[in-house]
């Protein structure tokens, strides 16, 4: 079977194909498509004259079996152009959304911000925090847990203390095991935690802090094994100190500035020495024992700080709960003006909504009037067409960039103009365009004034010619 051979122009390049005649406009698309990567829908294939149809077989187009047939390629913008400013459009309407959302919750962020503000200084506040959950919490200094003031350095500065050593200051891990061989398992619950870990418990369990600093010297056995075998294993003292946190720690394990700060802060003149630590706005001392005591004697001191802290404790939960209950008032009158706030801006928002909707409407109101006037003004301008075979007729092929195509008669005498004002009649919404014909490289804008004014027979588009609407592109 003879082959027919085309050879297809694109912008500035050129395709040859070798077709057998059965093969369909359509197909020949496709085989452009693997050479283009122009999709077939896209293609516009024309032969001077006019479009060819995709279901047309080649040997029904009446094209040459010998020699080579020229053919013309267009890309449609048309189905870009719309895709390209519905997605605009699209992106525009989120980002004003979003904008509008940002702007709502930074206005309730702000109004949160200032009312914590607000309570932090109306309130104290009695925090309770998961310290098993705090890494390498021994090692915090106690800046990091205390506010501080002059008036805590001069009732107690440990900070000194603990800025004395390297290491963390806590119970001797054998100094226990020690103790219980020596004195006995018979004593107070005794923690474990580091020394400023026990300061924070004490602040925030609300507890007094109670030390024991224990020493094995020889000079002071026979006190300290007295206190150890009957103070510390007083039922009804081990009983008071079930309410106390209760730290002991080695003395003769800290270094040499250490011992020398507690002797000058705590004025330890023998041992054993056991003091008590109140860790509330301020750290203060509420006893320091030293020495040889009586055990009834050392229960009664303990009972009385343990009873007072009790008074103190009990006021303290009555002032919370008169706070407490002032902040829920508080607090539900903020949330009750926040909802209000909240409503106010939801109907601020939907007013702006219907607000921009009434002006899209009265804007496309508007366009439409205006497409309509436009509309009827061109039939007004437009010249009658010619009969049929009315000598001087010219025949125009006019393809609209959404892929229609209207044919129409003109006189050779009427000026290119007249062709302008039928495609504005077929397409009054669009205001920029030319019309094209690459076989006879015409190209002509509405801003063309010179060639608007030309006859068709001038122009060259006699006695028949192909033009395509293209937009222009600014």
């Amino acid at each position: 079977m003879q082959k027919f051979k085309f050879e297809i122009q694109f912008d500035a390049n050129v395709f040859n194909l070798s077709l057998n005649g059965k093969t369909t406009i359509l197909e020949m698309k496709q085989k452009l498509f693997q050479l283009t990567r122009l999709e077939p829908q896209r293609q516009i294939l024309t032969n001077g004259v006019g479009e060819l149809q995709d279901h047309k077989k080649i040997e029904e187009l009446g094209f040459q079996k010998k020699g080579t047939n020229p053919l013309l390629l267009f890309a449609s913008f048309f189905q870009d152009v719309q895709q390209k400013q519905n997605l605009d459009h699209k992106k525009q309407e989120e980002k004003e959304e979003m904008q509008e959302k940002n702007q709502i919750k930074n206005q309730i962020k702000n109004q949160i911000k200032i009312k914590n503000q607000n309570q932090n200084q109306n309130q104290n506040q009695y925090q309770y925090e998961d310290f098993e959950n705090i890494p390498n919490f021994q090692y915090l200094t106690f800046d990091e847990i205390l506010p501080k003031s002059k008036e805590e350095e001069e009732l107690l500065t440990i900070p000194k203390l603990l800025a004395l050593s390297p290491k963390p200051i806590g119970t001797n891990p054998k100094l226990l095991t020690q103790f219980e061989n020596k004195y006995g398992a018979i004593h107070p619950q005794i923690t474990e935690e580091t020394f400023v870990k026990c300061l924070a418990l004490a602040k925030f369990d609300a507890k007094p802090l109670a030390i024991y600093l224990h020493t094995e010297k020889e000079e002071s056995q026979a006190f300290v094994t007295d206190f150890c075998q009957n103070s510390l294993s007083n039922s009804n003292t081990r009983q008071i100190l079930r309410e106390f946190i209760f730290w002991m720690g080695d003395y003769d394990s800290l270094e040499e500035k250490a011992k020398n700060y507690f002797k000058d802060l705590l004025n330890i003149k023998q041992f054993p020495v056991f003091f008590v630590l109140e860790n509330g706005a301020n750290v203060s001392i509420l006893a320091n024992i030293q020495g040889n005591i009586n055990p009834f004697d050392f229960e009664f001191q303990i009972r009385s700080i343990q009873e007072s802290y009790t008074i103190v404790k009990l006021n303290n939960k009555a002032m919370m709960r008169k706070t407490s209950s002032v902040l829920v008032r508080q607090e539900q009158d903020y949330e009750f003006a926040k909802s209000l706030e909240l409503d106010e801006l939801r109907d601020q928002e939907e007013e702006e909504k219907e607000r921009r909707e009434l002006e899209a409407q009265q804007a496309e109101l508007s366009r439409s009037q205006r497409i309509e006037n436009k509309k009827k003004q061109k039939e007004k301008e437009l010249k009658p067409e010619p009969e049929k075979g009315e000598k001087g007729t010219v025949q125009i092929l006019l393809r609209t960039l959404n892929g229609q195509q209207f044919r129409r008669n003109f006189k050779e005498e009427y000026l290119v103009q007249d062709i302008f004002t039928y495609a504005e009649l077929l397409v009054p919404e669009l205001d920029n365009f030319y019309l094209l014909c690459p076989v006879l490289h015409f190209k002509v804008s509405l801003n063309d004034k010179d060639q608007l004014n030309k006859t068709l027979l001038e122009s060259g588009l006699s006695p028949q010619a192909s033009l395509f609407m293209q937009e222009e592109d600014y």
